[in-house]
């Protein structure tokens, strides 16, 4: 039974604060039309007054203008509107904190705290294979040497025991029999070639 009663009066309270917070809208929207009219008043009875001002005062409008080009005097004067809005501003800050204050509760209820239980589920991991398909073999003749491991190690055996010598001799021996081969294929081609 007061576990009810405390619902319907938190309930109460939520509503009170809701009302309270559309009334203070409300007010707010209301002084915002009040200072709009204000202004709309203002902004033409002041015309009405510049008239009368400059036909009947011209002493008053000669001292007044040059406060206005004084940029000195101007900040003084935005200066002190912005510290007199700022002033006004904070007591309605503190007013509204006062009156929107609850009230202490004098029963509390404590809620029973519910025992959550989870199942455990045994997951299945799955593995993501990208499966390309293999190139096509290429179609073009190669030949392939195929040495066995014993050749390898005597051609390695070999290089490794040439001094220093014999390599340069080797190389420009090699170098040499390109160099002939490639003078012999010219001159085939050049003779296979039909004159002009």
């Amino acid at each position: 039974m007061n576990a009810i009663m405390g619902c319907s009066n938190d309930k109460g309270h939520g509503m009170m604060r809701r009302f309270k917070l559309r009334n203070r809208n409300a007010e707010n929207i209301l002084q915002l039309l009040y200072v709009c009219a204000s202004l709309y008043l203002l902004s033409h009875s002041s015309s009405f007054l510049f008239i009368l001002q400059t036909t009947f005062s011209p002493l008053y409008l000669s001292l007044l203008l040059p406060l206005f080009h004084n940029t000195f005097f101007v900040f003084l004067l935005v200066n002190a509107i912005i510290l007199l809005i700022y002033a006004f501003s904070n007591n309605n800050v503190v007013r509204d904190q006062t009156t929107s204050s609850l009230p202490v509760l004098e029963e509390t209820v404590f809620a029973v705290p519910e025992k959550k239980s989870y199942r455990r589920v045994l997951s299945e991991n799955f593995e993501r294979r990208i499966v390309a398909p293999s190139p096509p073999p290429r179609r073009s003749k190669t030949i392939s040497l195929e040495r066995t491991k014993s050749q390898r190690q005597l051609c390695c055996v070999e290089v490794e025991q040439l001094s220093e010598h014999e390599f340069n001799r080797a190389v420009e021996d090699f170098i040499a029999k390109h160099k002939k081969m490639l003078w012999e294929e010219q001159t085939r081609s050049s003779r296979n070639e039909p004159s002009c």
